[in-house]
């Protein structure tokens, strides 16, 4: 059976007419009905029922329709992810990263990816750790940057960096000249964390229940930036790693007594998925990129 052969009969099997599939398929009657009966073939089995210049898909045909797709699928993406890999100058990679690594590390990353790679199309997908996981599992994003979660065997993680998370507070707070503070001092306070399913949010859960006590909680955000504003503004304190990148004046950060928690942040690929020439540029720039930070 060659190649060619199953493009003949999945446009003969849409169409079900011998004349117009030869016509669309820009060759002879003849030539089309020969390859379909060298298909038939080597099957052994008939794929349509014929009643004089009728014909119909039968069971069998359906059936070998339905394999042809994916033979046919498998083979274009194949054919266009060899041709990525032959440079990296063109092609497209859809990178995934949590809300609270995008504006602190990944705009000024993005902006100098597009300035070395100017044909590459870019997509960026934004969710929590759990959620971007589960994207990268089924092949909608190539990449992702996120927190180190609990991983199927598909799922590669490499660290590139390690926060540490302190008591955040603003600058007026009666807290504010202190050089550490223990969690369990902070029972009386009311906090600003990120919504549950959030990385940084299981964090700040473990840190409370370690130091047995429960709080109030005034709101519950997607970013660090609004967490960190809204904390700025005296609507509460946070947990939060260095703001070395977001300029807030009015903030003070304190390390936790007796604790050092951190999170861990690192780029996430699928094992299972044959990276192109870009993903894996992209891959290697992210490393090098991040080696440009100290562990915070």
């Amino acid at each position: 059976m060659e190649w060619h052969h199953f493009h003949y009969f999945k446009v003969l099997a849409e169409m079900e007419h011998m004349t117009r599939a030869a016509e669309k398929l820009l060759v002879s009657q003849p030539a089309l009905s020969r390859a379909i009966m060298r298909i038939e073939e080597e099957l052994d089995v008939s794929l349509f029922d014929r009643n004089g210049r009728s014909i119909r898909l039968n069971k069998f045909g359906e059936l070998f329709l339905e394999s042809t797709n994916r033979i046919i699928l498998e083979m274009e993406t194949v054919k266009t992810r060899l041709s990525e890999m032959s440079g990296v100058e063109t092609g497209e990679v859809t990178l995934g990263f949590l809300h609270t690594v995008g504006a602190t590390y990944l705009s000024l990353f993005m902006k100098q990816f597009k300035d070395t790679h100017p044909n590459v199309r870019v997509k960026l997908v934004q969710n929590n750790s759990q959620a971007l996981k589960n994207l990268l599992a089924q092949g909608i994003i190539d990449l992702c940057v996120t927190t180190h979660v609990a991983t199927e065997k598909n799922i590669e993680w490499q660290p590139l960096l390690t926060e540490e998370l302190f008591v955040t507070l603003p600058r007026t707070h009666r807290f504010a000249g202190r050089e550490t503070l223990t969690v369990k001092e902070l029972q009386d306070e009311t906090f600003i964390l990120l919504k549950e399913g959030f990385a940084l949010r299981h964090l700040s859960n473990d840190l409370l229940k370690e130091a047995g006590i429960q709080v109030a909680i005034s709101f519950e955000g997607e970013e660090v930036q609004t967490i960190a504003s809204f904390v700025a503004a005296n609507l509460g304190i946070s947990f939060l790693p260095k703001l070395t990148h977001l300029a807030f004046n009015d903030l003070v950060q304190i390390p936790i007594e007796g604790k050092k928690a951190a999170r861990h942040i690192g780029i996430c690929s699928n094992k299972e998925v044959v990276e192109t020439a870009v993903v894996r540029e992209m891959k290697e720039q992210l490393v090098h990129y991040f080696k440009g930070f100290p562990e915070l």
